[in-house]
């Protein structure tokens, strides 16, 4: 239904029919007229393998019913994943970090750690490993939802810096930084970086 007012022109549904083009004079108290009630059903919903944070399922034909015999719409789940404390998602690879010791950095080793689903991994990491190296072990991450195969399983190194040392510790270590010598290999530090411990 339009009507004009001045210059500007309205629509508005009908009152008597609410835009449906027709009006039931005697509605059911049941369904209100609408050929449809009100009901709670369950059903089993199945999570794809390597399902992203965010992601949305369309479970078709599981939503509302339509009106006056219309069809039934779908229905929409949105996935929120818990994080995790060890563990990151980036993309499909599955990222954590790897605390080590100076001389496992230094001189390398193998450690075994256990994989977000509970296998377990053995990472080479390599002699002279820098901090926040990345150690990549191809096909142990997410599975890809889009395509074939998996992520990769990365590993972010990190160096556990002890807060206390024993005196026996403590003075192996002060031996180890005086064969370094004084001075940073790069040039750019500070001299005499070596002679300023704080004891």
């Amino acid at each position: 239904m339009s009507y004009r007012q001045g210059f500007f022109a309205f629509s508005q549904p009908c009152n008597a029919c609410d835009g449906e083009g027709f009006s039931i004079k005697d509605p059911c108290p049941t369904c209100k007229g609408q050929s449809r009630i009100q009901k709670h059903e369950k059903f089993t919903v199945n999570i794809p393998v390597g399902i992203y944070d965010g992601a949305e399922l369309r479970l078709k034909d599981k939503g509302d019913a339509g009106v006056y015999g219309g069809s039934t719409g779908d229905f929409y789940l949105k996935v929120f994943i818990q994080p995790d404390k060890n563990y990151y998602r980036r993309d499909d690879d599955l990222v954590t970090p790897l605390t080590l010791t100076y001389p496992q950095l230094v001189l390398g080793c193998q450690v075994e750690i256990e994989n977000i689903d509970g296998t377990k991994e053995t990472i080479k990491v390599p002699k002279g490993c820098p901090v926040a190296k990345e150690i990549t072990m191809p096909g142990k991450g997410f599975s890809r939802l889009r395509g074939y195969g998996k992520g990769n399983l990365v590993i972010i190194t990190e160096c556990d810096i002890p807060k206390k040392l024993d005196v026996a510790t403590k003075e192996a270590l002060m031996k180890y930084a005086e064969k370094l010598g004084d001075k940073p290999k790069n040039e750019g530090g500070i001299s005499g970086f070596f002679k300023k411990f704080l004891g």
